[in-house]
């Protein structure tokens, strides 16, 4: 099966750990499966042989035990902590400040994206504000800082690429960041497919139409966003704003008061 590919270099660390844990963890069912096969074929009923009756609680089968419950704690779950700690704070661990970011607001509801980016004036919360449902834009060059919401239950963003998702949850604002550094175009090259997008998904069930809340990410070259950016902000006093935006705050201000 072909692994999804990346949207920057820096991810590619997640999928290692995922592959240092199936291997890790297959070679020791392998062992263990070895072993079972084997003792069940050496101790199997058959002439001339008597049973031998144990409670398994002598010195030497604790002894064992405890050695071999050591082995795997110290050689599997001590060592994927290790690992996992270490890739989550190279990526996840300093969030890039609203002024270094290209930021996205999103609000989910049943089942649905809806997003909000500042437009060619690049303050949010003014009339050439772009607004935009299931479908993303962003520059690649910077990273892009992602504050979520939700309007009913809880959803989780997903962009497999990034290979990281976050939660969003009524009445709290959580955040997701990324570092794109592939476009569309040249992902589309990568893979000799012209109609390839990035995919967005939600990762928690949610519903009925859970499966149908997705959308798509189009990544531009800096450039290309920028000019973008200014037809959208062009345009924006067209877009029909949905009735859900009630519940949601455009104030940068508010999300530095929950920030704190």
């Amino acid at each position: 099966m072909e692994r999804l590919i990346t949207i920057n270099d820096a991810v590619t660390e997640i999928d290692w750990i995922f592959d240092y844990a199936t291997i890790l963890t297959g070679s020791i069912f392998a062992v263990v499966l070895a072993l079972l096969i084997g003792f069940a074929i050496k101790y199997r009923e058959r002439p001339g042989h008597k049973a031998h009756y144990t409670r398994g609680d002598s010195p030497a089968a604790v002894r064992m035990s405890i050695a071999l419950a050591l082995l795997v704690f110290f050689g599997v779950d001590i060592s994927l902590a290790y690992f996992d700690h270490h890739a989550f704070l190279e990526l996840y661990s300093d969030p890039p400040s609203q002024d270094e970011a290209t930021v996205v607001d999103v609000f989910a509801k049943q089942f649905e994206w809806n997003f909000a980016q500042a437009g060619s004036d690049g303050e949010m919360g003014t009339d050439d504000d772009i607004f935009s449902i299931n479908t993303l834009t962003v520059p690649t060059g910077k990273p892009v800082l992602v504050r979520m919401r939700s309007l009913d239950v809880l959803h989780s963003f997903f962009i497999p690429y990034t290979r990281g998702k976050q939660d969003v949850l009524p009445g709290m604002t959580t955040a997701f960041w990324f570092d794109p550094d592939k476009t569309t175009a040249q992902a589309r090259a990568e893979l000799g497919d012209p109609e390839f997008e990035y995919e967005i998904a939600c990762a928690e069930l949610c519903g009925l139409g859970h499966t149908t809340m997705r959308g798509t990410m189009t990544v531009l070259t800096p450039e290309e966003f920028a000019a973008w950016q200014a037809e959208e902000s062009a345009n924006a006093a067209n877009f029909d704003m949905p009735e859900i935006w009630w519940d949601w705050s455009l104030d940068p201000a508010d999300y530095a008061e929950e920030g704190e």
